[in-house]
């Protein structure tokens, strides 16, 4: 039993130091809001910039041979349920200057 344990760790080990272990993340927000509460996003200039970097050199990890962002907006009406997907793309200069207060960490 502990060879097997030995054997899965070095395995395991030797995929960290290849970089071979991605993660997966599902974030779930649940409703907190009745109907009553609404917002409309765009007449807000809602936004929202996501990103992976490297944790050692801060470098950008954006690969879409390995990376797909995609956003979702869940809503009922009338006891209804609803997905929608939202539309992204890769921010350019113009995007990130339209963000404000963002200090470089």
């Amino acid at each position: 039993m502990l060879a097997i344990l030995a054997i899965f760790g070095a395995i395991k080990l030797q995929r960290l130091v290849d970089k071979k272990n991605p993660q997966m993340s599902t974030v779930i927000l649940e409703q907190e809001f009745s109907p009553l509460d609404q917002l409309d996003l765009n007449e807000s200039g809602f936004k929202i910039a996501v990103a992976v970097q490297g944790k050692l050199d801060d470098i950008s990890r954006h690969d879409s041979r390995y990376v797909k962002w995609v956003a979702f907006l869940n809503y009922r009406t009338e006891e209804k349920d609803f997905k929608k997907q939202l539309p992204m793309h890769v921010c350019t200069k113009e995007d990130f200057d339209d963000f404000y207060g963002i200090v470089a960490g």
